[in-house]
Parts: C-alpha cells; structure tokens; sequence
C-alpha cells in the first residue's frame, strides 16, 4: 500500500465524496469545502500553496512568522502585483522589517490583547488557511499541530471582516457558527463543544490550566463520558476525577484538538488557559465533516498510542 501523506488522503477522500454525492446546505463546513492538514507530516505546503495561488488579494494573520520560504513566497506575490497585507504581533520586529523593506504593509496586532495568536491566511476572498501553530520552520516541520484550508463563504468572509477591523483599528464582531475567536465566544463555544458530549471526549492541547473547563471536563466524566487528554504535564485534578491521562513529549503539542463523540471537533491556536481564553486574540474551527474528523481522530490515536 502506498503510503501518502495524511493530507492527500484527506483531499482525496473529500473530492471523491464531492462528486459522489450532493452536499448539504445546512452543513457548516461541506466536504468539498474542507481540508484538514496534520503538522509536522503536511509542512509548509499548504501555506505555500494557498500564497502561491493567490492572483489579487493575500491578507494574513500570525502571532510569529518567521519561516524563510513563506516569507520569500509573500515577497514573490508582491512582485507579481498581489497586495499582499500583515498582522503580526508585536514581538515580531525582524519579520515587519524584511516586510515592509520588500513593499508589503504591515500592522501590529488589535491592542489590547496580550498575545495577538489568529493565525490565517486568507487568499483572493476565495480560500482560507486557519492554522494552531505559529508560521516557523520549527514548528511547521516539527511540532504536532492541525490546520483547516475552507472554501465556506461565509467563514473567509468572517476572516476578512476581522481582518480589516483589525487593520483598521476597529471593534470586530465574529458571529459564524464555525469560527471560534478568544475572547469574543470562545468560552461559550467549548464549553458547548465539552458540555455535548454523551459517550467520548478527547482532547489533545498544548495546555489544559482553567477551572471552568476542568470543571466541565469532570462534569462529562461524572455523566458516564469516556474522558482521554494527551498533554505534554500531568494533570491531577482531571486525574483524580477519572480522566485518562497520557503524556506526549514528540512531536510537541502546538494548538488544540478536542473531539466529542467523534462527531464533532475543535482545532485552533486556542490554549485550554485562562489567559488564552480571556486576553488573547486567538482562533479556531469547529469541525462536522466526516473526513475531517476521520483524520483528527486518527491522529488523536496515533498520539495515544505513542504517549506514556
């Protein structure tokens, strides 16, 4: 059997689907609309694909980048006549520099935030790359981290509007039922994604430190939910409520997963902390696509297989 690398199969597995059967228009996210990336095996090569195909319009949005061939791929859109646009958290100096000297504008993230960490890419209002990890080689290649490319409308419509309020300077206000934004809905929304779960609940994250999800996490193991975390520390007090606990050293965790009842998702920059949730600007997607969710829990179980 050959063995292809997981996002092919995704994309496979979605373009068949697609001309096997209509799509739903009440599905938030349609299979034909919808590719789901596993970091380190996809790499850069969405991102460079999403860039590479942009004719008009690149908008893009990181806490840091700093990978050499995404930043060569900016400055080459630039030069075909792309308006190529930047928001990067403040920390990232050295990178607005190279840009704005290539002709590219920048901006610092909304103030007001601790950490600026939607990371996007947004091309010609046609597709969008929504990623949980930072745009460095390191972890591009190295870190175990999810990325949803989507062709829903509605959702890069979302991504734009946030987009130019924060170019601007101005209040946003995200209401897409599929977006998950720190700290305008967050909260609500994984505590609806926790709080629904009947049979199974994974998680999968760089960090799990807030009472209120632990407390909600707890509630579903009281309610007879089947409770599994893969994290890089202990966790006692999921432990000690009945959760089991595996920890995940390589690849290093950047980002969140949480699947419930392997029918509904979450994956995005968001740290299940109390400052991730409240502070920053942080992003991700609520997944219903069942190739989608094929491939995280097929990753959610290679990495419990792997843990200790």
């Amino acid at each position: 059997m050959l063995n292809l690398p997981r996002f092919f199969v995704v994309s496979a597995c979605a373009a068949l689907l697609a001309c096997a059967r209509a799509v739903s228009p009440s599905t938030p996210i349609a299979s034909a609309a919808l590719q789901i990336f596993v970091a380190p095996d996809a790499g850069i090569v969405p991102a460079l694909d999403l860039i590479h195909a942009a004719q008009k319009t690149l908008r893009v949005s990181a806490a840091v980048l700093t990978e050499k061939e995404i930043l060569d791929a900016l400055k080459s859109a630039r030069g075909r006549g792309v308006e190529v646009r930047v928001v990067l958290d403040a920390q990232n100096r050295a990178t607005i520099n190279a840009l704005q000297a290539a002709n590219i504008a920048t901006r610092t993230g909304a103030p007001g935030y601790k950490l600026v960490r939607a990371n996007f890419i947004a091309q010609d209002e046609r597709a969008a790359l929504i990623l949980s990890f930072d745009q460095t080689r390191a972890t591009m290649t190295g870190k175990r981290g999810f990325a949803a490319r989507t062709l829903d409308a509605d959702q890069i419509g979302e991504l734009i509007a946030v987009f130019e309020a924060d170019w601007k300077r101005a209040p946003a206000s995200p209401t897409n039922a599929s977006l998950v934004w720190s700290p305008f809905n967050a909260r609500q929304r994984l505590y609806a994604l926790i709080d629904s779960a009947t049979q199974s609940l994974d998680l999968e994250c760089a960090e799990l430190q807030d009472d209120a999800i632990e407390a909600r996490i707890a509630n579903a193991i009281q309610r007879g939910v089947a409770v599994r975390v893969v994290i890089a520390a202990t966790q006692e007090k999921l432990t000690r409520a009945g959760a089991q606990i595996r920890l995940l050293k390589t690849p290093e965790i950047d980002g969140t997963l949480i699947i419930a009842d392997r029918a509904r998702a979450f994956i995005g920059s968001t740290r299940l902390g109390t400052v991730a949730l409240d502070a920053n600007r942080e992003l991700g997607m609520v997944i219903t696509d069942a190739n989608g969710l094929d491939i995280l829990a097929t990753t959610f179980e290679e990495d419990w297989r792997v843990g200790k």
